[in-house]
């Protein structure tokens, strides 16, 4: 009996290990690998919130909604993740993909969708249906991609530039794009193209020698030291503009497009909506849609 109980107690856990993979590594965890997770989190840390921003206005979202999405799949995936090396958090093709819906109805819409696309993955997870990603061709996820990559690239040239303008899809965007040139802001302008140059500088330095070590013995620190400052370009980048734009502003010196204000706090976990009303302007009337009209 007692062979029973026992047997039936390890089938359960190595069952809950399968689901919840923290409890296989969990236990082993050690001072060594908190040492490396603290400075891999710091560094990441300080480069998703700037990123997180700025997908939030890619995704035509509130800015306080990128940061959300950039920590809370990473505390999800710390109990559920099964890969070590996977990126969790906003991608600029997801971005890409909540923006028709968000300009449409905002933050409720791009819930909607994050939820719903949460039940789909889940099915697809259940029913081990990741083999189907088998059946897509190499060129259609390069095509994809490219595409995204452009695209994305694209609706970035007005902060780059200091613009402001509203547009939907890449024509539109190219269009505006020329038609408001005469307004860049040359401080934006300056400031992004010197922090591009910079961060492809670092990352084709960052397997290259420093040279104070060519000529000196015993530098192993400095070695260790530029290969960190390096790895860590996005991070230093963001602590430089961050200290630079701050000193404009405490000398009141408004010269560079900022974020302005972000709404502090977590909104309410709550199921998210599956119906909707909003006025329409050119009708002059309160337009009801449910779930299946918005996401037509």
């Amino acid at each position: 009996m007692d062979c029973l109980m026992k047997c039936s107690k390890d089938s359960t856990y190595r069952i809950l290990k399968k689901y919840i993979p923290i409890l296989s590594w969990l236990p082993d965890y050690s001072v060594e690998d908190f040492k490396g997770d603290f400075i891999a989190g710091f560094t990441v840390g300080l480069t998703v919130v700037p990123q997180g921003l700025a997908l939030a206005q890619l995704a035509n979202l509130p800015p306080q909604y990128g940061l959300y999405t950039a920590f809370m799949g990473s505390f999800m995936y710390a109990i559920f993740g099964t890969c070590k090396d996977l990126v969790i958090g906003p991608t600029s093709v997801m971005a890409l993909m909540t923006a028709q819906y968000a300009q449409i109805g905002g933050p409720a819409y791009a819930a909607l969708l994050a939820f719903l696309s949460g039940c789909f993955q889940l099915l697809l997870g259940i029913f081990n249906l990741g083999i189907l990603m088998d059946f897509i061709s190499a060129p259609v996820l390069s095509g994809f991609t490219s595409a995204a990559a452009i695209i994305t690239a694209t609706m970035q040239l007005k902060g780059i530039f200091g613009l402001k303008y509203e547009s939907r899809g890449f024509i539109n965007t190219v269009y505006y794009f020329f038609q408001n040139i005469p307004h860049t802001n040359l401080y934006d302008m300056c400031m992004g193209i010197t922090s591009i140059i910079f961060l492809l500088l670092l990352r084709k330095f960052k397997d290259q020698k420093c040279i104070c070590c060519t000529y000196m013995k015993g530098c192993n620190a400095l070695q260790g030291l530029w290969w960190t400052l390096a790895t860590a370009r996005n991070a230093l980048l963001v602590i430089i503009c961050s200290g630079f734009a701050s000193a404009c502003l405490a000398f009141e010196k408004d010269f560079f497009s900022l974020t302005q204000r972000v709404d502090a706090g977590i909104p309410p976990f709550q199921i998210p909506q599956f119906s909707f009303e909003h006025f329409d302007p050119e009708s002059n009337s309160t337009i009801y849609k449910n779930c299946g009209e918005v996401l037509k």
